[in-house]
């Protein structure tokens, strides 16, 4: 069993060294349709479902598209992170054990107080992800890979997006995969979450 995150971690970390350590679509999505994401995911039996067992993971190949968060250590000293969501979109062919994602339409969020996420606004901001991870041994509900690509903030700062990543699925019919990456006391952070389509 691996720890998996929520967007809630990244939003409300006050430090991103607290973190240790997709065939995606094209197609623009709004800011109130990665809140939408959210809140389907939180919503759903799958957000708050065991981890899938190992021997219990499915045959074949399948689709999860949801939400990815990005927070990038403050600039200065004693500064607010920025923090960004994206859509998240994944491939998994659970019969290879490879798993390989996509982020996009990443917006820049205008304001930090993670409880009132439903009244935030967010600006577009250009940004891209991938990822491929591979199943850690047979029967295991353990991936792991690595991230790249770059995100540019409103400010124009741009980080790189590279990092080690975990991941795996939650619920009986394993409907719900989560990931994170990240190095300990490095500047970006990522997380992430996805239903099966």
């Amino acid at each position: 069993m691996i720890p998996f995150p929520s967007i809630k971690t990244v939003l409300t970390l006050p430090s991103l060294a607290l973190l240790v350590a997709c065939g995606g679509s094209s197609s623009q999505v709004s800011f109130s349709e990665l809140l939408e994401r959210s809140n389907a995911y939180d919503a759903a039996p799958v957000a708050s479902a065991d981890v899938t067992d190992g021997d219990a993971l499915p045959s074949g190949t399948a689709t999860f598209s949801g939400v990815t968060a990005v927070a990038l250590q403050a600039a200065t000293t004693g500064g607010d992170p920025d923090l960004a969501l994206g859509a998240l979109e994944v491939d998994v062919n659970f019969s290879t054990g490879q798993v390989s994602g996509t982020g996009n339409s990443f917006h820049q969020l205008d304001q930090i107080d993670p409880n009132n996420l439903s009244d935030r606004s967010g600006t577009p901001i250009n940004g891209n992800l991938s990822f491929t991870l591979s199943q850690a041994g047979a029967d295991q509900n353990q991936f792991t890979g690595t991230t790249s690509g770059n995100i540019t903030t409103t400010s124009g700062r741009t980080e790189a997006l590279s990092a080690n990543a975990a991941g795996g699925f939650r619920g009986a019919q394993a409907d719900g995969f989560e990931f994170e990456a990240g190095e300990a006391g490095g500047a970006v952070a990522i997380s992430g979450f996805a239903l099966k389509n």
